[in-house]
């Protein structure tokens, strides 16, 4: 019989979706290789800890309100109830956002937290059309090469921007096969 107080390692990384979005860390990772001179251990911990934060809070995000979509396997909040879910979300976004205020990229970073909103929670749901779906999706991914660039340099160059962008159009055609792939069992509108 387990504690209360255990924890258990595997069914957290499965709620925290780690498996979904850790390769998505090679994004923010990238700025280094396009701007060797900003290597230093405190920036370069500064853009892991801020991307893997938000990439963690958008998939639970997204996750807390697909639960009745999603199967077990998929969805670690099924099995956990609406409080514990909620606690796991809320304590995330507070810590996205106390990051982005001390590192200085907070609007940016509250905008792209009211798009996912409007990307996964009813009524708006853009997740379920498949043009905002798209443009929604790579702006999310454009975006953490965005703050991964803000954060190693103090500023984002119109390069950066324009490498951004570059990410947000690889992404438009992975989040295209996405769709396709759950159009039927989400329910989703190809117009």
């Amino acid at each position: 019989m387990s504690s209360p107080l255990s924890f258990d390692a595997s069914r957290a990384l499965r709620v925290l979706r780690v498996r979904d979005w850790s390769y998505l860390m090679g994004i923010a990772l990238l700025v280094f290789f396009r701007h060797p001179q900003a290597i230093e251990i405190g920036t370069v911990v500064s853009v892991v800890v801020f991307a893997a934060i938000y990439l963690c809070w958008g998939y639970v995000f997204n996750n807390s309100f697909d639960q009745q979509e999603d199967d077990d396997r998929k969805n670690g909040f099924r099995a956990l109830g609406k409080s514990t879910t909620f606690a796991v979300t809320f304590g995330l976004s507070g810590l996205l956002i106390t990051l982005a205020f001390f590192w200085g990229i907070l609007l940016p970073t509250i905008a792209i937290m009211i798009l996912n909103v409007a990307y996964s929670a009813p009524p708006i749901r853009l997740k379920r059309f498949l043009a905002p779906s798209l443009a929604a999706n790579g702006l999310f991914f454009g975006f953490v090469y965005y703050a991964a660039a803000h954060l190693a340099l103090g500023r984002v160059a119109p390069a950066d921007l324009a490498f951004a962008a570059f990410v947000f159009i690889l992404f438009l055609p992975l989040q295209y096969v996405h769709f396709l792939e759950h159009r039927e069992e989400e329910g989703l509108a190809t117009e």
